[in-house]
């Protein structure tokens, strides 16, 4: 359910969900979960300001596993989304927010700044498991309009990841990206850059590590067709007190078959590594494949399924591990139009 407030300049949306996993008879599988969305946009003749927040409040069993969903936004997935096992039952607590200004220089030039907060703490604290940590980055950039649907864009970030009870890490990156939206139709950008991060080596010393940051993507939306593709490579933070350079590629293809009838396939491939020689991160690998459909079959309620492939890969395991899930169900917005 979303609560939205709107007047021509400025949007306010709110999005409460709970979810509740039951299990009769077996309760020790089932898991709770509590999350909160709040977006705010507005725009002036000049600028353009937004901010994105969210809290989470879940259980992790066993670990967490991303979903084969895209980001909303191309060339930029969500900070923060482990791949990991745990041996105990957890609860998570995950706040993040991002706001973001625009400001129009000249008719062809924007000045463009950003912060993005990440603060994740665990009731239970596990070595190399679910470190509570905090994350802060900061970007300052200006864009240049080429045409009326291409632009350039070169931004400067600072970043620093702060683990409990380990040490924290900072760093820093510049970037250039093309992008170019063509009306609603088609959005396209590659973008390519440096990143410099500061790391304790073999002897506990600090020193930096440089690497390559950047990616490609492309959302083709069409009258019943929606494709996207969209290709990462970044540092990222991570629950096991560690800064990982993380590979991304994530798909969807989602078509209308009927005005009330849709069916998705959506699949991401992920693979993290330790930063830096001394590094004692356990590099990993992880796939996920979803099939499935929206049958909305009145006005407040949706019919529905899919079927998801999960595979992970751990560095020196004996073995993978994979599993497969089934779900059915109805939704029900009883605000719905």
């Amino acid at each position: 359910m979303v609560f939205r407030a709107s007047t021509p300049q400025t949007t306010v949306d709110l999005t409460p969900r709970y979810r509740t996993d039951f299990f009769p008879g077996d309760e020790d599988d089932e898991t709770d979960s509590l999350s909160l969305r709040f977006a705010l946009s507005h725009r002036t003749d000049k600028s353009k300001f937004s901010l994105d927040a969210n809290y989470i409040d879940d259980e992790i069993l066993w670990g967490f596993l991303p979903t084969a969903q895209v980001s909303d936004v191309l060339g930029n997935p969500t900070r923060g989304e482990d791949i990991d096992t745990s041996n105990v039952v957890n609860d998570r607590q995950r706040f993040d927010v991002s706001p973001e200004w625009s400001y129009a220089l000249t008719q062809r030039w924007n000045l463009d700044l950003g912060v993005e907060y990440i603060d994740v703490d665990y009731s239970i604290k596990v070595e190399d498991e679910s470190v509570p940590y905090s994350y802060l980055n900061g970007n300052a950039g200006v864009s240049y309009r080429l045409s009326d649907k291409s632009e350039l864009i070169f931004k400067g970030a600072l970043g620093r990841y702060e683990p409990e009870g380990d040490i924290d890490t900072k760093g820093y990156g510049l970037t250039a990206e093309w992008a170019q939206r063509t009306s609603d139709v088609a959005q396209i950008y590659f973008r390519g850059g440096v990143n410099r991060v500061e790391i304790p080596d073999a002897a506990g010393d600090l020193s930096w590590e440089s690497g390559f940051s950047g990616g490609a993507g492309v959302r083709w939306k069409f009258e019943v067709t929606e494709v996207v593709v969209d290709a990462t490579h970044y540092i990222d933070p991570n629950s096991t007190g560690s800064v990982v350079s993380r590979d991304q590629l994530q798909f969807r293809l989602t078509r209308k078959f009927a005005p009330l009838f849709s069916a998705y396939v959506g699949a991401r491939g992920i693979q993290d590594s330790g930063v830096g020689g001394a590094s004692d991160f356990r590099d990993r690998k992880y796939a996920t494949g979803t099939i499935g459909f929206d049958w909305r079959f009145s006005r407040q309620l949706t019919l529905a399924g899919y079927y998801a492939y999960v595979w992970r890969e751990y560095d020196n395991s004996p073995s993978d591990a994979d599993a497969n899930a089934l779900s059915l169900g109805v939704v029900y917005q009883p605000k719905r139009r």
